[in-house]
């Protein structure tokens, strides 16, 4: 038979030991709890970003980003075979058959994906509108930057208000689930809107760009998008004046099909 040896502790061994695994266990969850609400310094964030002129490069940018499927097969989809500019033949699918006979509802992955989209853009439009003043750079470069972001706003409520009417405006940065709670505007206050972030970057904005630049928002593409505005709500003055300082500039000319802007010219 296996003899077994028992250990007897005295009282005050027994307290230490007692002690010492309260005071591991305190410990063990005071590591738990520090793991658990980390503040990272290796990731992106808004309590960590927004410092630089690079930081507000790349905010802008990402608006851009955000917009990059905003007018695919779904855009046509709502814009143009739910109208009479298309008719849908037997080579589409249900989904554009449905555009096509005015029989479809908000369950439709078209209405669905271009509302999610252009609410996503507002929301990185309006984080760098809040943020991006506050950073120490270039004026000019800031202003042009702030500039680009209002016009891309722009064009996200252009597409959502023709679309849907009376939307909810929200024109700050969304920080938390209650913010979400907002009730549809009046379109005629989205349209406010639209036009003074236009008119707030026409004057900002570059008439062109070069290299890696090429392809942002110009001071044309504003005007062209607020005179646009203007011929929506029926402001008739406004959209020939804006339209008529378009054509009087001298930067853009119309071209004819099949003939390059120089042969257009000199024709």
């Amino acid at each position: 038979m296996r003899h077994m040896t028992k250990i007897n502790l005295g009282g005050a061994t027994a307290r230490k030991l007692a002690l010492g695994v309260c005071l591991t266990a305190i410990v063990a969850v005071i590591s738990c709890n520090t793991f658990l609400d980390p503040k990272p310094k290796d990731i992106l964030a808004p309590e960590n970003f927004y410092k630089s002129s690079s930081d507000a490069v790349a905010a802008v940018n990402g608006i851009y980003d955000s917009n990059k499927g905003s007018y695919s097969l779904y855009y046509w989809y709502m814009a143009d075979i739910a109208s009479d500019d298309i008719n849908a033949s037997s080579n589409f699918g249900s989904d554009g058959h449905r555009f096509a006979e005015y029989k479809f509802d908000a369950s439709e992955d078209a209405i669905a994906s271009i509302w999610g989209t252009a609410y996503w853009m507002i929301n990185r439009a309006n984080a760098a509108l809040d943020r991006i003043p506050a950073i120490t750079m270039d004026e000019t470069l800031k202003a042009r930057l702030l500039g680009e972001a209002r016009y891309l706003r722009a064009t996200a409520y252009f597409d959502l208000v023709r679309f849907y009417g009376d939307v909810p405006l929200i024109e700050h940065e969304v920080k938390s689930l209650s913010g979400l709670d907002i009730a549809r505007t009046p379109s005629a206050q989205v349209y406010a809107l639209i036009i003074s972030d236009l008119q707030a970057a026409v004057p900002v904005l570059p008439t062109s760009y070069s290299g890696g630049d090429l392809g942002r928002a110009t001071s044309g593409a504003a005007k062209t998008l607020l005179a646009k505005a203007y011929l929506t709500k029926g402001d008739w003055a406004n959209a020939a004046a804006t339209t008529g300082a378009i054509i009087t500039s001298g930067q853009y000319h119309l071209t004819r099909s099949g003939r390059t802007t120089s042969e257009s010219r000199r024709r």
